[in-house]
């Protein structure tokens, strides 16, 4: 019983679309219909400037490592990633949303950092450092994940939470490429039938 409660705990900590709300009420803008109309910190980022953006993504990490945390509390290394899990899921595909929210990778970040909080002080600040030089969300997080389960594994950590942070990176890429495809204009799509 407590698993399941953790999993629902965790996708509504997930669930919460801080960049939509921070853009919606703090900028009168509705992510879902400006820029890639993605409700991540990216998106915000490019459209409303970086604080906003950067405290969207601070936030949705936040959500992540506070998912992970709370599991491993509740039921140790297979409580942190079924957290996590939930809450990427909460992220992806928040009921407040419609079930139309992120990509999931501030929030599978903060999912690492909870798994690995010693490789990821090393690492998030040098996500930082070059999201505020070069404004490209995507571009730094093409950067930073691979290295992760890499360094993980060197340094000692499971094998298992090695492989599980892969297997959530590539369902963010997956879910980003996903994005693309349904973002074309109609009748590019049309052309590809």
């Amino acid at each position: 019983m407590e698993v399941l409660l953790l999993a629902v705990a965790a996708y509504f900590v997930g669930s919460v679309p801080f960049a939509w709300l921070i853009g919606r009420f703090g900028y009168g803008i509705d992510l879902r219909r400006v820029g890639d109309r993605n409700v991540g910190g990216g998106n915000l980022m490019a459209v409303a400037g970086f604080v906003p953006g950067f405290s969207a993504i601070v936030l949705d990490v936040s959500k992540g490592l506070l998912a992970t945390l709370l599991g491993l509390r509740i039921a140790g290394s297979e409580g942190a990633m079924l957290g996590g899990t939930a809450a990427i899921v909460g992220h992806v595909w928040p009921v407040w949303l419609r079930f139309d929210g992120g990509r999931g990778a501030a929030a599978a970040l903060g999912v690492a950092t909870g798994l690995f909080p010693w490789l990821m002080s090393v690492l998030l600040p040098v996500a930082i450092v070059l999201v505020a030089l070069t404004r490209r969300t995507v571009l730094v997080l093409a950067a930073v994940m691979p290295v992760i389960p890499f360094a993980a594994v060197a340094l000692g950590e499971p094998v298992s939470e090695a492989v599980f942070i892969v297997a959530l990176f590539v369902g963010v890429g997956l879910k980003d490429a996903w994005d693309r495809l349904h973002a074309r204009p109609a009748e590019e799509q049309a052309r590809l039938r």
